[in-house]
């Protein structure tokens, strides 16, 4: 059960441990560069203040470097240095995550972005069927459809997308929800290049890619009739 918060559980720790907000941000520096997650000096102190909550890779990052619990630092009614929250981060739910991206036919990438998203009311309710289901419903709820061949069919053209970009030298990737419209954001990266674009960019670019396709694949189909009708 739920009895506080990360701002409760961050003051607690600072106040128990004489720790100032920078120092905080210091040791959680050699984490954040270890699991390639930007954490600053205004993170901690939106976090402190209740502006702000931290996602779960910044949550994983502060109970490493605060060496305390991850379920415990959301506000939970476990010991601070119980692990019952560990399977959030370990490999465990790495396997969970594999096997949701090979069901749903989506790019792991693609399926861990959205579990970063999920609400997750308690870690002991995270294995594998609720981890599926709940990102189901972030779908459903997402794109306003029902999960059936049409959002099948949207996640076999994201699959495809990815790896058309990868055969062109490009990723992309869901990085965050903008503060303001709580639209997704997607970075487009090469070797040289780094962009970042709004879901409507990124559908209106998809959208033109499958018309063109459809006006090829419409041009063969009269080509090959006149050719074999001749």
């Amino acid at each position: 059960m739920k009895e506080s918060s990360t701002k409760e559980r961050l003051i607690y720790y600072m106040q128990q441990n004489n720790l100032k907000q920078v120092d905080v941000v210091n040791l959680c520096q050699p984490y954040a560069k270890k699991y390639n997650v930007k954490f600053n000096k205004s993170d901690i102190s939106q976090y402190v203040t209740g502006r702000a909550e931290p996602n779960q890779d910044k949550l994983y990052v502060l109970s490493k470097a605060l060496n305390v619990d991850v379920a415990w630092l959301m506000g939970y009614d476990v010991p601070i240095d119980n692990k019952v929250g560990s399977i959030m981060f370990g490999e465990e739910l790495e396997e969970y995550l594999k096997s949701a991206s090979k069901e749903l036919n989506l790019p792991l990438d693609v399926v861990k972005s959205i579990f970063l998203d999920l609400k997750i009311k308690s870690p002991t309710d995270l294995n594998y069927n609720n981890i599926l289901t709940s990102i189901k419903k972030y779908l459903k709820n997402k794109f306003n459809k029902k999960w059936d061949r049409e959002s099948d069919m949207f996640c076999a053209r994201m699959n495809a997308f990815y790896y058309l970009f990868e055969s062109i030298g490009w990723s992309y990737k869901a990085i965050q929800n903008d503060d303001i419209t709580n639209d997704t954001i997607y970075e487009l990266s090469s070797k040289d290049i780094n962009i970042k674009i709004s879901s409507d960019d990124y559908a209106d670019m998809t959208d033109k890619v499958v018309n063109t396709l459809k006006d090829e694949l419409q041009a063969l189909i009269i080509k090959s009739s006149n050719i074999f009708n001749d």
